[in-house]
């Protein structure tokens, strides 16, 4: 990368990669269903249209929002941390009510974040 950085691992590629389709996946499951409700989808695209970007919006800016924490964190001045000297931590958020709005990292914003049914957030 110029300018300095670094460039990402492959890791971190397949993790944006995933993410960045499961959006698309998100967005034309929201877009079809939208569609398939209209009793006159052509006559009524404007409005379609309209009720997608509203449905959408919301969520994208929380993920744009989370995405600028995870590239402050992981990129932060901090010394004291050591890549790896966590240990990994493994809890099923099975029985976790997901919540868009809560604090990034926590149980309920991960299950929101990457576990949401778009359709079952609209209806």
């Amino acid at each position: 990368m110029k300018g300095g950085g670094t460039e990402p691992t492959t890791e971190q590629q397949t993790v944006t990669i995933k993410v960045v389709s499961n959006g698309i996946v998100e967005d034309i499951g929201v877009l079809e269903y939208l569609i398939s409700r209209a009793p006159d989808p052509t006559a009524s695209i404007a409005t379609i249209a309209y009720d997608w970007e509203n449905i959408r919006k919301a969520r994208c800016e929380r993920i744009k929002a989370w995405a600028r924490h995870n590239t402050d964190l992981f990129t932060s001045p901090f010394k004291n941390l050591k890549p790896g000297s966590g240990e990994w931590q493994v809890k099923s958020l099975k029985d976790t009510k997901p919540n868009m709005n809560a604090e990034f990292g926590s149980a309920s914003f991960l299950k929101w974040a990457q576990g949401t049914d778009a359709i079952t957030e609209f209806g």
